[in-house]
């Protein structure tokens, strides 16, 4: 059945209720019609009475006017008058509505008789009687009757019990009425909800379930079973979604068809790439290997000025170059997801005061201040990835180094939240040229830099920001910027590390220097805040001045007041005057000199040892100071370095051990060798991985570096077969000395069986770390090296 035709049925049913309840309406008034008809007809008949009572009364005044004359006329036409009274009266009784009224109309119908009865008497009734038998008949009429009044005019009479009956039954009639009228709502009202019900359940139930459903798969993706029910529109519309939803689910399936194919080819592309990558960077660390290693070994060497100039030039390059290789493989592994960061105890100030210390001295070649300062409350020991911090910071203070031409660059670290004790917030402050707004939007983009000009005067690959912003948030935090062109930078970032219950070394002098009082002579008010905090948090009384001519006339005055310094930290590079020459001025017989004066010198310059002895220097420390610099040139200064500190100051840098190097890139084997002879070890060489075991058989290598990537033979296969021979018993050491940089690789290398892994281009210092970790206690084995 359609729609249309259950909403006709509705109409049809409620029409059919209307016209039963309106007809039982015009049926009760039809009733009260004929209630007012009898009461007229009642009404009619007592007309003819009344009329009937004045021809009496008429009759009967003439015929006492002519008492004894001839009225047979007149009582013939009264008799006439009065028969048809009652014929009238007849026939009312015979009528079955008369009913409740037959008692009144025959007493009517006898008073007129007894009026018809004195007429034909006449005049043989005396006046009294007459008059007497008159009253007694007008007095039974007003007994039984009663007037009849129409807008305030009588216009007959009625007999009271048709008047009392036909209220009696019109109020009858109204109560039925009402009742009908009561009964016929209430039937209409049930079958029109019957009728809404039926229409409900057979269209708008099926909709709504409809509804449900396709809602149902819009929000779980899960196909649902139609039901085919309902008018022939609700059919249809059913109809016409479940083929909708076949074709959704036809296209679903093409569509997760397609991502399907799609992701394969990202991932093979994803995988190309990665390794593409991998391929370079071993293809170009090779060769930089031998670039970087090479110039720092002929460094070593007796060069000429204009020689030297020109090989560091060389190793600037190379390391410039080495950085952006790194900055790529970063980029492309935080891309791919593949940069996990290591969870280690590490001290937070040793590395912050590292990066400090490793731009210290292009930032003093500039003529620029830098500093580190972590304030007091921050713990020591933390958890987590120092190297990836140090890139940070190292990324933010070299662009500040680079961007700023005079002032200072300040790195210093503080809780992001006093309730959380691992969430550090690092700021990075310059004094630089600044950086608009509309730049600031762009920065942390890749590739992006502030001066997007072709003739830009500071270089870069842009890759910095973006890398360190993607860093901060693995480590859970943020990166930010407040800049004004002109007013300097401030890069912030926070980042989140674990709880350490390791104890670091706690830099503090081996003398006792709580209470000493000591002067610090600084122009640079941050540095001044940085030593002040190392020295203060070691129970030195701390002052602090701003230039020499204030020094001198602060130890003055305290020499007057009985309570003069005991030691002076000298900055050497100063406005007007400096800390060697103030130094000098303090040498006279009559100067307020401290007992003991430490020269602060940037990092990389040297004060000649003549003029540091006429100046009666102490002891000397480099800038940015370094909190464990400082505690040993105290105890320098005071004469009083302990045994061990003055042993691990002369500590040879030799090694005495026996390593194979598995190479098969020549340059790369003179690099390597070269590198670790100078550290004292005696070095062999093998081009592959059958070289490597047949060397391996015939020595007792202390340490093996391993290249992974050789012909015949590579380092994972050799590295194993090694493994297989040696057994559980005997272990060599195997480094894996190797371009490829990225972590997969270095999972690779230990699932081989290597001990440890060292990236090329590789330094002197990253060998000798690697050999001193591996080195075994026991002497090497003296035997020939393999041919």
């Amino acid at each position: 059945m359609r729609v249309g035709h259950h909403v006709l049925l509705l109409v049809v049913v409620c029409s059919f209720g209307g016209l039963a309840l309106a007809t039982g309406l015009i049926r009760g008034y039809h009733d009260i019609d004929k209630e007012q008809r009898l009461l007229g007809e009642s009404s009619l008949t007592l007309k003819d009475v009344d009329r009937l009572n004045e021809q009496i009364s008429q009759w009967l005044l003439t015929c006492d006017m002519v008492l004894g004359s001839n009225v047979t006329y007149l009582v013939s036409s009264a008799s006439d008058q009065a028969n048809q009274v009652q014929r009238t009266i007849d026939e009312l009784l015979k009528d079955p509505l008369t009913r409740p009224m037959r008692g009144d109309l025959g007493r009517v119908g006898k008073s007129v008789a007894q009026a018809q009865a004195l007429a034909m008497k006449g005049a043989s009734v005396s006046g009294e009687n007459r008059n007497a038998e008159v009253g007694a008949i007008f007095d039974e009429f007003d007994k039984v009757t009663e007037p009849l009044v129409f807008d305030l005019e009588n216009i007959g009479n009625r007999l009271k019990a048709s008047a009392d009956w036909a209220r009696a039954e019109l109020a009858k009639r109204r109560e039925r009425l009402r009742h009908v009228a009561w009964l016929l709502g209430c039937l209409y009202l049930v079958v029109v909800l019957l009728v809404w019900r039926w229409t409900v359940r057979r269209t708008i139930q099926p909709l709504r379930s409809l509804t449900l459903r396709a809602q149902r798969t819009l929000r779980e993706g899960a196909i649902f079973e139609l039901e085919q029910s309902g008018p022939l529109e609700v059919r249809q519309l059913t109809n016409s979604v479940a083929s909708l939803v076949a074709s959704l689910q036809t296209a679903n399936e093409e569509m997760e068809r397609k991502v399907d194919v799609r992701t394969a080819e990202v991932v093979a592309a994803n995988n190309a790439k990665s390794e593409f990558l991998a391929q370079m960077s071993h293809e170009i660390r090779t060769p930089m290997n031998g670039v970087i290693g090479m110039t720092g070994l002929l460094l070593d060497t007796s060069l000429g000025r204009e020689q030297r100039e020109f090989v560091e030039t060389i190793q600037n390059s190379g390391d410039a170059l080495l950085c952006i290789i790194n900055d790529i493989l970063d980029f492309s592994k935080i891309e791919a997801g593949r940069l996990d960061l290591e969870t280690i105890d590490f001290e937070l100030r040793t590395a912050v005061e590292g990066v400090a210390e490793l731009l210290a001295e292009k930032a003093h070649l500039k003529g620029v201040e830098i500093a580190a300062h972590v304030a007091p409350d921050v713990p020591d020991m933390l958890g987590g990835d120092p190297g990836r911090l140090r890139q940070i910071l190292t990324n933010l203070a070299g662009n500040a180094v680079k961007f700023t031409e005079h002032g200072e660059v300040v790195i210093s670290v503080a809780l992001a939240d006093e309730s959380d004790s691992t969430l550090l917030r690092f700021e990075v402050t310059d004094t630089g040229i600044g950086i608009s707004s509309e730049a600031q939007t762009r920065l942390f983009q890749s590739f992006s830099q502030a001066d997007q000009s072709t003739t830009r005067r500071y270089g870069g690959t842009g890759l910095g920001l973006a890398i360190s912003k993607q860093l901060a948030e693995l480590m859970e935090g943020e990166v930010g910027i407040e800049s004004e062109p002109g007013s300097g930078s401030k890069f912030w970032f926070t980042a989140r590390f674990c709880a350490s219950d390791g104890v670091g070394e706690a830099a503090k002098p081996v003398v006792a220097v709580d209470g000493v009082r000591v002067l610090c002579v600084d122009d640079n008010a941050t540095a001044r805040l940085v030593l002040e905090s190392h020295l203060a948090g070691w129970g030195m009384k701390v002052t602090t001045v701003a230039s020499a001519l204030e020094a001198q006339r602060v130890l003055r005055d305290a020499v007057a007041a009985g309570s003069p310094f005991e030691m002076a930290f000298l900055d050497a590079v100063m406005p007007g005057q400096g800390g060697l020459d103030l130094a000098r001025e303090l040498c006279a017989p009559d100067a307020a000199r401290p007992d003991r004066v430490i020269l602060m010198t940037p990092l990389g310059r040297r004060v000649d040892s003549r003029q540091a002895k006429q100046a009666r220097i102490d002891a000397t420390v480099s800038k940015p100071v370094k909190q464990h610099h400082l505690a040993a040139a105290i105890a320098r200064a005071r004469g009083s370095a302990t045994e061990k500190t003055e042993s691990k100051s002369m500590e040879s840098t030799t090694i005495s051990a026996r390593i194979l190097v598995v190479e098969d890139n020549i340059v790369n084997q003179r690099v390597a060798t070269r590198m670790l002879q100078k550290l004292g070890c005696r070095a062999d060489v093998a081009a592959n991985g059958l070289e490597a075991l047949s060397a391996h058989a015939r020595v007792a290598y202390d340490v093996i570096f391993m290249d992974c990537m050789m012909p015949e033979m590579d380092g994972y296969q050799a590295t194993h077969a090694i493994r297989e021979r040696e057994g559980d018993d005997e272990r060599t050491p195997i480094i894996a000395l190797t371009a490829n940089a990225l972590q997969g690789d270095r999972d690779r290398c230990l699932a081989s069986g290597m001990d440890d892994f060292v990236t090329k281009p590789v330094s002197s210092k990253a060998l000798a770390d690697a050999v001193r970790r591996w080195l075994r206690p026991a002497p090497p084995v003296a035997s020939d090296s393999p041919s």
